[in-house]
């Protein structure tokens, strides 16, 4: 029998040495996604494009971008991780 997965959509952004974290899960992989290219292009590409970032991984599943050399002063990461649901009743 197959898993169930479920997608989370990880989002780390760095801002003056601040950490945040936000979490997103969702049943598809497509929804997953499309959160992500949603907050990639619409809350932080004006940042990296203003803070001047490198971008590090630009992917349909990752993006991380960040002041080079220095990702712990200013950085944005945003991840699809699939999630395997472990207690699944058969």
């Amino acid at each position: 029998m197959a898993k169930k997965m479920y997608y989370m959509v990880h989002e780390c952004e760095i801002h003056d040495y601040e950490e945040r974290h936000d979490y997103y899960l969702y049943k598809y992989e497509a929804n997953a996604m499309k959160k992500l290219k949603d907050l990639k292009e619409q809350d932080h590409m004006p940042v990296v494009d203003e803070e001047n970032y490198e971008i590090r991984h630009d992917t349909p599943t990752h993006f991380e971008a960040g002041f080079k050399g220095n990702y712990d002063r200013g950085s944005v990461c945003i991840k699809v991780v699939p999630m395997p649901v472990m207690d699944e009743e058969g």
